[in-house]
């Protein structure tokens, strides 16, 4: 008989696997609605993120008005993990903002006199925000709520100048 660590050691490379093999999938699929030539378009304009500075944000918003660098995109930003909605979006923002651009967006780009008077990003109001929400929508359809894509987008960002402060103390 199989010791129960063997067997679970199994179901481990089983599930990897098979993530593996789904995200592959999603890879193809995403292959199969793009041109060769659009596709590495694309995927070199994907390259770009984390966004360094607020030009690549206003780069990539703009690449966002194409439909297919928009289904592009959410098929790209779907394959991140999560084992919940909340974590899900946690890992895209983490992926997608540096700590620099990340400190110049609130959720909803209201100024907040103790942390300064520059002007704030709306995170709402960004086509990327909206990939997000679709994209956890669609992986998460029965656990999707928007006030939890919010608290947590909400909370990220708040939490964004401290994660940068850390970042450069330990450089």
């Amino acid at each position: 008989m199989k010791s129960i660590l063997e067997i679970k050691a199994q179901n481990c490379l089983i599930i990897s696997n098979q993530e593996r093999i789904f995200n592959q999938l999603a890879v193809n699929d995403c292959n199969n609605c793009l041109g060769n030539s659009l596709e590495k378009e694309y995927s070199i304009n994907h390259k770009k993120c984390p966004l360094k500075n607020n030009d690549d944000l206003d780069y990539i918003e703009g690449l966002l008005k194409d439909d297919l660098f928009y289904q592009y995109l959410s098929k790209i930003i779907s394959m991140y993990v999560g084992s919940d909605i909340g974590t899900f979006v946690k890992n895209c923002l983490d992926s997608l903002f540096t700590n620099s651009v990340r400190t110049n967006i609130t959720i909803t780009g209201k100024i907040n006199k103790c942390f300064g008077n520059e002007p704030k990003l709306s995170m709402k109001t960004l086509k990327l925000f909206n990939v997000i929400c679709e994209s956890g929508r669609n992986k998460f359809p029965n656990n999707y709520t928007h006030d939890i894509v919010i608290k947590t987008t909400s909370s990220w960002l708040r939490h964004s100048k401290e994660r940068l402060k850390r970042k450069e103390a330990n450089a």
